[in-house]
């Protein structure tokens, strides 16, 4: 595996960790639209701080980074239809 791969499953492994974390005291579901946003609000900033001209190339950035998503939300979603959530009870 590379370094780079290393960092990126730490990362996610991290993120994970903290929205778990988060998610204790409060709804999951507030939990995963703060994750979207944050995503939506970090990739923004990689963009920018990547191109000389955001307004010609944002179309092309948002297509790239919805289809990344797509793909792998597909793949989380198939690993949960193989393997399903068991409900913890609250006992």
């Amino acid at each position: 595996m590379s370094n780079r791969e290393t960092q990126l499953i730490e990362a996610v492994e991290k993120l994970l960790d903290l929205a778990n974390e988060l998610a204790e005291s409060s709804d999951p579901d507030v939990i995963n639209a703060a994750l979207l946003h944050a995503a939506s609000r970090y990739n923004a900033f990689v963009v920018a701080l990547n191109t000389d001209d955001l307004k010609d190339e944002k179309r092309s950035a948002v297509s790239y980074l919805v289809g990344e998503y797509k793909a792998m939300l597909e793949e989380q979603l198939d690993d949960f239809i193989a393997n399903p959530v068991v409900a913890e009870d609250d006992d």
